[in-house]
């Protein structure tokens, strides 16, 4: 079978092609986003690889014989083969947003501490080939020189470099090489919060609880900086006596600088299990968890489930020092029925875990995408939950496939594909008694009406049924474009 190559304007439209006939060499396809890799040889190397460097990030469509489209991606590099040496120029180092992360070498309270310049950005290159991120770690430095160097690595990188590689060639060639939209998503950069909120710091003061009525209730406000879903707190405790009750931690929403009075959720923690002798964190889980939002202020509030007790209660680790920057304590007074901050003021030590929806995390990620793909679906229930960790500097499409390797709930493959109108799709792998084609004894490919497979990237994320009864998953496909032959692998 041939193939035909189009190389298309930045818009996808066609185009006058002054190089003449590309012949197509080799392609590929993965689940884990569609089309993969397309090698071309120029039958005419005239169009040299300097003229080649202003269509890098072009569209390109593979169609096959009868017209139908076969593989779709964008130009990522040029080389030409000459006597002695390989001229290449592609945009793999090119980067047209920067920014530096580094460890403050500035006196006072920063000193150490990670920080990261403001992204700069050349609005040229990026009016060419589309915003294309670069995170450079350093080391320790001042704010100046990681501006200074964040400067250095845009003029160098911003637009492709044409480089010289010291090569014996068999022939003169010319040869392009194109990759699908997935791996574009690696020109963006994923950075995210700790969703862990707390103050875990040495501590500095204690506080009874509920012993009498000046201690039966005592609220902390905190800050999220990062939404999620609300799981679980910790607190750091002891007992005095023998306490048998409870304590109770209820959230709340903020109002005028005190806790509101609804409760949004609640938890148990168990005192009877502390030591008399030493502090311990000791954690409750929250039964109806909720959504705390980005930004927002919420309090908790810890009282005991059973009565005021002047010979059992428990004892509340505190930080006098006043290291948690975005909360207070306050304690309630019931003689007028008011909340009033602790004197000399502290801060709780606790700890709050945030889990975010696997769906939520995706579409986060999704949204840094635009320019690269026109929009996204998930077309499965994934209903697993995980931590808020911190990320920094991680290129979008790794983090990407990080959560669709961990699959669905139901210990289901996650897959990803991207159509020829750039949306992408993420879906569950097929049931394992599903299957789209069969294998026969003599290794030819039918479909399910019986027929000889026609393409053959119609295999990847399919369900292929043997002979013997058992089928596997197509995971990806190469195809050798100039003898037909071609290759699968399996998950």
């Amino acid at each position: 079978m041939s193939y035909t190559a189009r190389v298309l304007s930045m818009g996808g439209d066609a185009m006058h092609e002054p190089w003449g006939q590309l012949d197509v060499e080799e392609m590929s396809w993965t689940a884990m986003g569609g089309c993969e890799k397309a090698n071309l040889r120029l039958a005419d190397p005239a169009f040299g690889v300097e003229a080649w460097q202003s269509y890098l990030g072009n569209p390109i469509h593979i169609f096959d014989e009868w017209g139908e489209l076969q593989w779709w991606g964008w130009l990522a590099v040029a080389e030409q083969s000459l006597p002695g040496m390989r001229l290449l120029c592609d945009l793999e180092k090119m980067a047209n947003r920067v920014a530096v992360v580094y460890r403050s070498l500035e006196p006072g309270e920063a000193f150490g501490e990670t920080r990261q310049t403001a992204w700069a950005d050349d609005a040229e290159s990026q009016a060419l080939y589309g915003v294309k991120e670069s995170l450079v770690m350093a080391g320790t430095m001042s704010a100046h020189e990681a501006e200074h160097w964040r400067d250095l690595e845009l003029s160098r990188w911003r637009l492709p470099v044409l480089r010289v590689i010291p090569e014996k060639a068999d022939e003169p060639a010319m040869r392009l090489i194109a990759k699908g939209w997935h791996e574009r998503l690696n020109w963006r950069v994923w950075q995210c919060e700790n969703g862990v909120i707390g103050n875990a710091v040495s501590q500095s003061g204690t506080h009874i609880l509920g012993s009498d009525a000046h201690n039966a209730q005592i609220a902390q406000s905190f800050k999220v900086k990062r939404g999620g879903q609300l799981s679980a707190i910790a607190l750091r405790l002891r007992k005095h006596g023998t306490p048998t009750d409870k304590l109770r931690v209820d959230i709340r929403a903020d109002q005028n600088g005190s806790p509101g009075l609804v409760n949004l959720s609640s938890c148990l923690v168990d005192i009877a299990s502390l030591s008399a002798d030493s502090y311990a964190w000791s954690t409750g889980v929250f039964q109806a968890p909720i959504n705390l939002l980005a930004g927002a202020v919420y309090w908790f509030v810890i009282s005991r489930t059973g009565a005021l007790d002047g010979n059992a209660y428990a004892v509340l680790a505190l930080d006098e020092n006043l290291n948690y920057p975005d909360g207070q304590m306050k304690l309630y007074q019931s003689s007028d029925q008011s909340w009033v901050a602790r004197s000399p003021a502290a801060d709780a030590l606790f700890k709050i875990t945030l889990l975010t929806r696997v769906e939520d995390e995706l579409n986060a990620m999704l949204s840094l995408s635009d320019g690269i793909i026109q929009g996204s679906t998930i077309e499965t229930s994934i209903a697993l939950r995980l931590p808020l960790t911190a990320v920094r500097g991680k290129k979008l499409l790794d983090a990407l496939r990080d959560l669709l390797e961990m699959g669905t709930l139901d210990r289901k493959k996650l897959l990803m594909e991207i159509n020829p109108s750039r949306v992408l799709r993420i879906y569950a792998e097929p049931d394992a008694g599903s299957h789209t084609f069969t294998l026969t004894e003599v290794g030819v490919l039918l479909d399910v009406m019986g027929g000889e497979l026609r393409s053959v990237k119609d295999l990847v994320g399919k369900r292929v049924l043997t002979q013997w009864g058992q089928s596997f998953l197509v995971s990806e496909v190469s195809l050798n474009a100039r003898n037909g032959q071609f290759r699968l692998k399996t998950f």
